[in-house]
């Protein structure tokens, strides 16, 4: 952050994390198969690929002004992470499964 290089320190961050999240899945489907619902798999793909998308579009100035992500962008993706997870919490609930 001190020499202004904002790109490469967000790319270690989501670089890390897709990197952590996979390895640790992997790692677990090779010593025991995992069972997904197919609901889960197709809920979590679709917003998993539209975010992605938002934050392509976002980045390349396609979206907004410039070709940065900026912090209207940010909040917007914020918020709705923030939708996502108590739209999550709420069909736990619901179904009695938390």
């Amino acid at each position: 952050v001190k020499k202004n290089e904002h790109d490469l320190i967000l790319g270690n961050i989501l670089g890390s994390g897709i990197f952590n999240t996979l390895a640790v899945v992997g790692l677990a489907a090779v010593i025991e198969p995992l069972a997904v619902d197919p609901e889960v798999l197709y809920r979590d793909w679709t917003l998993m690929l539209a975010l992605t998308v938002g934050l392509f579009l976002m980045g390349f100035g396609l979206i907004g002004r410039s070709r940065l992500v900026s912090r209207v962008d940010g909040g917007i993706l914020v918020l709705v992470y923030v939708a996502y997870t108590g739209y999550l919490l709420s069909t736990v609930v619901a179904a009695g499964t938390a």
